[in-house]
């Protein structure tokens, strides 16, 4: 009995002092702590232990670079354009000249300590909350990792504008979870700053289902402390690739939720193509009651989600056997709300397979009464030719005009930014204004927004290179006359043309 006894005592301390000890020392002084007190035991257990960690991340794809994956976002305003690609931001008048940067993303929480301070991880989101005339910057922090294995607990800094000046003092918050808060998309509400995560465990980064969390958007506007309501939606793993809804324009009617918004393929085990909507409404002054309810399921036309397999090597380029992620397996970035007095709606899109050969086009959708009865109001799917488009991003304006702006490519072009839009006054379904084209330049999760001084022109930002290489330029274009911004600069190092100021908040 002894015999059996001491091997599993041994087993059970092994992995006690793994999840106990893992995410504080690193993998080589866990090992070192080991042999010095001669437990070959503990080392054989942290040897298997390390090759099922290697095999699951493996598998899930996530032992990634996050310097090489190009994740841009930007925000434009009557006086100022910030842009942040990756790990580095930059600030622009909006006439053209550069202020500010390229800096590292991680500056703006200079002094503030912690995880924000010392961590620069990217995966950015750049926001203007144009209700209080402020700017919104976050991006998560990964501080405790060994290579590409990655332990909670893990981080969401957030930083808010003091004034409208972007290059000047923030509000600046730190929040920890303890899953991986991946792909973090944000939405402007007048009550909360509503946030959308994918969720994976720590360690053997196993999908940990969805994250839906709404940060008190009034306290961080008058830089006191602010909560967070988190509701963690693992209980049903078929859930992930939420967006919140971000605003535009004026206020939705008082008292409104956020709105979240799902798509689902019924080639992926799901009853029905469909879009399912849900409301969350935070309760500040008893958080408890908060409530996040749904589904509202909406069906839709017939797609087909599946390009290539869901492999991230998809769509073609030319001069190279290099592909590209077509990252179609939800919704894009963002879902933007618009109140017209008359009627609310919400504007979305993803990528489609349009004719079962990996084809990729860009499914769009108009959903009205989010907050009654919520219906597809219309819906369209864009590929009127052989080039492939992807990755889109759609907007519609105050006169009810929508554009959608999306990534094109194919054997014979290079990857390219690309543009169609519909009047109000056009057929439903349709983008009847047509495709428009600069093939020097490219994006990704680019969302047009709004011209703050009109609410009448949809405006883009494109950033990357053909074939994959680093440099970058940046264009901002005007539609849909044409008109430009002189908005342009090479993604290099300067030397920052104003001081940037910062404030410790907590």
């Amino acid at each position: 009995m002894r015999v059996v006894l001491v091997p599993a005592f041994k087993v059970c301390v092994s992995v006690a002092l793994l999840w106990l000890l893992f995410s504080r020392v690193d993998a080589t002084r866990l090992w070192s702590i080991a042999r010095a007190a001669s437990l070959p035991w503990l080392t054989t257990a942290l040897g298997l232990y390390l090759l099922m960690i290697l095999t699951s991340a493996w598998r899930w794809g996530l032992l990634l670079d996050a310097q090489r994956i190009s994740l841009p976002f930007g925000r434009l305003t009557s006086s100022h354009y910030v842009q942040w690609v990756n790990l580095r931001f930059a600030v622009y008048s909006r006439s053209g000249p550069l202020l500010y940067g390229p800096a590292a993303g991680g500056t703006i929480w200079d002094g503030f300590g912690g995880p924000c301070e010392s961590q620069n991880d990217g995966d950015p989101i750049v926001l203007y909350d144009h209700l209080a005339d402020r700017w919104f910057m976050s991006q998560f922090a990964i501080p405790n990792r060994f290579r590409s294995f990655l332990f909670a607990p893990f981080y969401q800094c957030i930083a808010v504008s003091q004034t409208p000046d972007p290059t000047g003092p923030y509000h600046r918050y730190q929040y920890e979870f303890s899953k991986l808060n991946d792909y973090p998309k944000f939405g402007v509400w007048p009550d909360g700053y509503y946030m959308a995560i994918n969720q994976f465990a720590s360690v053997n980064l196993q999908y940990a289902g969805q994250g839906v969390v709404a940060f008190d958007r009034a306290a961080m506007l008058a830089g006191q402390p602010a909560n967070m309501i988190y509701f963690d939606l693992a209980n049903d793993l078929t859930l992930g690739g939420m967006l919140p809804s971000d605003l535009d324009g004026p206020a939705p009617p008082a008292g409104s939720p956020n709105y979240f918004a799902q798509v689902d393929d019924d080639g992926t085990g799901y009853p029905a193509d469909r879009i399912q909507l849900w409301k969350f409404h935070a309760d500040w002054s008893s958080p408890a009651a908060s409530t996040f309810t749904g589904p509202f399921v909406l069906p839709v036309a017939a797609f087909d989600s599946n390009m290539c397999d869901f492999a991230r090597g998809c769509i073609p380029q030319p001069g190279t056997t290099v592909k590209i992620d077509a990252l179609s397996d939800r919704l894009m970035y963002r879902l933007q709300y618009r109140n017209f007095g008359t009627h609310d709606a919400l504007v979305v899109n993803h990528t489609v397979d349009t004719d079962g050969a990996d084809h990729a086009g860009v499914r769009w959708y108009e959903i009205r009464d989010p907050g009654g009865t919520p219906v597809i109001h219309q819906q369209g799917t864009f590929a009127p030719d052989a080039l492939h488009r992807w990755m889109g991003s759609a907007a519609m304006d105050a006169a009810g005009n929508l554009a959608v702006a999306f990534n094109a490519s194919g054997p014979a072009m290079a990857p390219s930014i690309r543009y169609a839009a519909r009047l109000a006054s056009d057929p439903p379904g349709m983008l009847g204004q047509g495709d428009r084209s600069d093939h020097r330049h490219w994006i990704a999760n680019a969302p047009p927004a709004d011209g703050a001084t009109t609410a009448c022109w949809a405006w883009t930002r494109s950033t990357g290179a053909p074939s994959g290489r680093p440099a970058s330029t940046t264009r901002l274009r005007r539609r849909p006359d044409g008109r430009r911004a002189l908005a342009r600069s090479s993604c290099r190092d300067v030397a920052p043309r104003c001081r940037r100021r910062t404030h410790l908040k907590t």
